[in-house]
Formats: structure tokens, sequence, C-alpha cells
């Protein structure tokens, strides 16, 4: 067994630290209400959610093995690039929770509701809502302490020469793959929030991949 392979999951999981609480989902279904006589959603909010779904999907459950999982690890790293790095990005997943707790919160431009409620009848849209909030911080801070910025401007695009010294000394000693392989799995259990707490938004990719 690759000890150092085994040194950097447990470091992949140090970073994530304790896992993320909140409701029940299984207990819970959604509810749509509008009556304005409006789209659901924008045209363009409509094409975020579908792709940002699209780039999520590819990165959940990732699991290293012996069968290229550098690759594997570099495919699911650029998968999430714009789902992670970038805020002024449209699929960014801060903007794609935001939309989300506007139309939880009723106050969404197209004057849609989704409604969280709970096996006994009760609406849970306020509690949805923190967890949402809670959520967008929970993925900031493991993504302040992870490597990411490293993975992406200088292993991934070589553009950061701030990191010169650093690549130099990790590819001397062999750990660009240990270090590309951990951060595939913090990006791979930050997707698997993403798609599990954003299912109020999963219909809206789901219609549009069966149209």
């Amino acid at each position: 067994m690759d000890k150092l392979l085994i040194s950097y999951c447990k470091q992949a999981l140090d970073t994530i630290g304790e896992e993320f609480s909140s409701p029940d989902l299984s207990r819970v279904s959604f509810e749509f209400i509008n009556n304005s006589g409006n789209n659901i959603a924008t045209i363009n909010e409509w094409a975020e959610i579908t792709l940002f779904f699209n780039h999520a999907k590819y990165a959940v459950a990732y699991l290293p093995d012996s069968n290229n999982s550098e690759e594997k690890a570099k495919l699911l790293l650029n998968e999430m690039r714009p789902v992670l790095l970038n805020e002024k990005d449209s699929i960014h997943y801060n903007k794609i929770i935001l939309i989300a707790k506007q139309m939880i919160s009723g106050y969404h431009k197209t004057k849609t509701i989704i409604n969280v409620i709970d096996a006994n009848g009760m609406y849970l849209n306020d509690e949805y809502i923190r967890t949402l909030r809670e959520l967008a911080k929970h993925i900031k801070s493991i993504i302040s302490k992870s490597d990411l910025d490293y993975v992406y401007n200088r292993l991934l695009q070589h553009s950061a020469l701030e990191y010169q010294e650093r690549y130099l000394q990790d590819y001397k000693n062999g750990l660009v793959k240990y270090i590309l392989i951990k951060n595939a799995i913090i990006v791979s259990y930050i997707a698997g929030l993403l798609t599990t707490y954003l299912q109020p938004l999963l219909m809206f990719y789901v219609s549009a991949t069966n149209s």
C-alpha cells in the first residue's frame, strides 16, 4: 500500500474537518409555487443551474485508486474550477446558492417560491436558508485551508510565479501527484455537499437535460 497516498488522503480528511451537519433531507420535500405568470427562473439562471450541475456531477464520489488516479484528479479539479475558484463566474457556488435562497425566501425576481416541507407538513424555509448560509461558510473555510489556489494557479495552469519554489520542491520530491489527489478528494466532498443541499434546484437541471 502506498504510504504517501494514505498520508495525503488523511490530510484531505483533516482539511475537510467535521462533517457538515444539517436537516435530514430524506425527510423533506420541496413545493414550487409561481402565480405570477413568469417563468420560474430567468433564461440565464436556467442555463447557469444546468451548467453548474453538469460540472458538479462529475466530481462526486471520487476515490483514489491505482488506475490513473492522478489523471482522474486533474479532470475532476478542472471540472470544478469555475464552481470554486472565480467568484465572478456565473456558476460559482455562491451565486447558485443565492438563487436557491432567493426562491426559498420568496424574494426571487420571477416570484417563484420553493417551500421546504417536513414529513409532518411543517414549513422549514427559514431553517433551510440558514443551512445554505452555513454551507457557503463551510465550503469557504475548507477552500481556505486547502491547497486549491496552488493547485489551480500553479499545478494545473502554471501561471502563479509566487508558487515556483514550492512547485520545484514538490516536483523534485515526487509530491505533485499526491497533492492533486488530496485536493481532488476535498473537491469531491464539496461537490457532494452542493449537489445534496441544492436539491431544490435539481428540477431545473432534470427538466433541461430531459428536454
